[in-house]
């Protein structure tokens, strides 16, 4: 995986958005030395140091080989006072297993293959559902040849080649205490120490995820404690849907930046919270991992789509509370009417702008009346915005192109371009009138337009 994956995902960006705030002290540095001071521990004598952070901090894990992705399962943790002592039973991470599994299935179907190697896919799935189903004790279950094959079959699939020992998947690396999320971090940007401005920076000490390098993040199995600023290696216990549910949404865009490397943000944020809903039948996660209270205000500054996702928040907005398991599709009945979009004030629950309905199209900026407006109506632009992205990206793949869904036609063409430094279009709306005979977000004609006809099929529901 090249260095241009980190950039399309929607999570790298809103790090890098966020990289100038600061707040002293930040504890990464002294829980990192301690990771690398447990990896030397482990190098044997005259070994020579590895390259790389994925190559250095494997020393410090038990790698499960999913196909697609990779679990890597610490074989000791960092302790609210930086002691070390021994990780989690197995068993602990069997959801996460099932689910990175479950992920893989969705993508199957968009990636560009005969139907019999689908057909192969398919059952080495049900192989790998059935061994991850089986992680109850302290260690992970034996690798059977059934297991192995199923394994190498989804490398085959997803990467086009099997995978040696020194070739990584998508690496989701868990961290069952704050002390050890931010002990990778901190490891990570010592490795590498360029990574240190964007990683070691107080809107990841709050995050629930941070991605490494290109193709690994870390996934914080505990949120912040109440006393966070006095100790922010203290944990608080998540609940259970919420911690699979964040889980599950930042696996998602992992292996979304991985297959569609070139698709633009929204196309990976949309993506995530539809496969965040298949797989837990909601998604309530805030897509920059702070709670609702952030400890700063941020603020716009190209004007582009995504930095509105730095507004998300579940306070008063109509499209949580169970909204996500059905795809959004009554709160965004409601705000669609003849003259455009309505948003709302999320701090003063009244209306405050009406805005036209394109919100996907290739020029596509935060609207006047957003920016202009207080923190209220950013946060309801950025609530619309999101639910926006999911439901779009679901009536892609409800609705037949030539062959399959339009969602698996597209994802199919843009498989097949690499992510590039300073492109000057994105491919998808060069793939989609092409694919599908449609423009996306360039018409207000639905038979021209796919957005368009995602707009005419909420306004006929109404």
């Amino acid at each position: 995986m090249g260095s241009s994956t980190l950039l399309p995902g929607v999570l790298a960006w809103l790090c890098l958005a966020l990289a100038p705030v600061q707040a002293p002290p930040l504890p990464f540095e002294k829980a990192g030395h301690e990771l690398l001071v447990q990896v030397e521990q482990r190098r044997p004598k005259d070994a020579p140091k590895p390259d790389g952070v994925q190559r250095r901090l494997a020393a410090l894990h038990t790698r499960v080989r999913l196909g697609a992705f990779e679990l890597w399962i610490p074989e000791r943790v960092l302790g609210e006072k930086l002691q070390s002592r021994a990780g989690p039973p197995v068993k602990e991470f069997a959801q996460l297993a099932q689910d990175l599994v479950k992920l893989e299935e969705a993508w199957i179907d968009r990636m560009a293959s005969p139907s019999s190697d689908l057909a192969k896919a398919h059952d080495a799935i049900a192989v790998l559902e059935r061994w991850t189903a089986s992680f109850r004790g302290n260690v992970v279950p034996d690798v059977t040849p059934e297991v192995k094959a199923a394994v190498e079959v989804l490398e085959r699939h997803f990467f086009r080649r099997l995978l040696d020992e020194r070739t990584f998947a998508v690496t989701m690396v868990v961290a069952p205490t704050r002390a050890q999320y931010l002990g990778l971090i901190g490891a990570a940007a010592e490795i590498e120490k360029e990574l240190g401005a964007g990683l070691c920076i107080e809107f990841q000490r709050r995050a629930s995820s941070a991605q490494l390098v290109p193709g690994m993040m870390v996934l914080a199995f505990t949120g912040i404690g109440d006393s966070e600023r006095a100790n922010p290696l203290k944990d608080r216990e998540l609940d259970a849907l919420e911690l699979r549910q964040n889980n599950v949404h930042a696996s998602a865009h992992m292996l979304s930046i991985w297959c569609t490397p070139a698709a633009p943000g929204w196309w990976g944020e949309g993506l995530a919270l539809c496969d965040t809903i298949a797989v837990c039948g909601s998604d309530e996660t805030v897509c920059t991992g702070h709670a609702d209270v952030q400890a700063t205000t941020p603020t716009l500054g190209s004007g582009s789509l995504l930095e509105i996702l730095l507004w998300v928040t579940r306070h008063k907005s109509p499209y949580r509370g169970g909204a996500s398991a059905t795809w959004f599709e009554a709160p965004l009945r409601a705000a669609v009417d003849a003259e455009g979009l309505k948003v709302f004030d999320l701090d003063k629950t009244e209306f405050v702008a009406r805005i036209p309905a394109t919100l996907l199209g290739e020029k596509a900026a935060i609207p006047g009346a957003v920016v202009a407006g207080g923190s209220g109506a950013k946060k309801g632009f950025a609530e619309l915005y999101r639910a926006w992205c999911a439901a779009f990206v679901h009536w892609l793949a409800t609705n037949p192109g030539r062959d399959d869904s339009l969602l698996n036609e597209l994802c199919r063409e843009l498989k097949q371009i690499p992510w590039q430094p300073g492109m000057a279009r994105n491919p998808l709306y060069e793939v989609a009138p092409t694919v599908t005979r449609r423009t996306i977000g360039a018409s207000d004609a639905p038979d021209k337009d796919l957005e368009a006809a995602f707009v005419a099929w909420l306004s006929k529901k109404k």
